[in-house]
């Protein structure tokens, strides 16, 4: 198994099953380009710097998801556009 069986379209936020191709509310395909992905990695580096997420995890926890998410990113955009 790849991940989690339940995922959250990226569109209208429904959850739906890994195996649908496409959200079965709104439509939308599972599967995103690069260019819209470096957008929800960017979501999730800006949310860790933000309340709640500030507020609940370690700074161990956040740095750990924050290098992470930042070495997506980096993948998804290039390591010149991360300078």
């Amino acid at each position: 198994m790849n991940g989690p069986e339940t995922i959250y379209c990226t569109q209208c936020g429904r959850p739906g099953e890994r195996a649908n191709a496409y959200c079965t509310h709104c439509g939308m395909p599972r599967s995103i380009e690069r260019q819209k992905r470096a957008g929800h990695v960017s979501f999730v580096l800006n949310e860790l710097r933000q309340r709640p997420m500030a507020d609940v995890l370690s700074d161990t926890q956040r740095n750990s998801l924050n290098d992470q998410y930042a070495a997506q990113l980096r993948e998804l955009i290039g390591p010149a556009a991360m300078s």
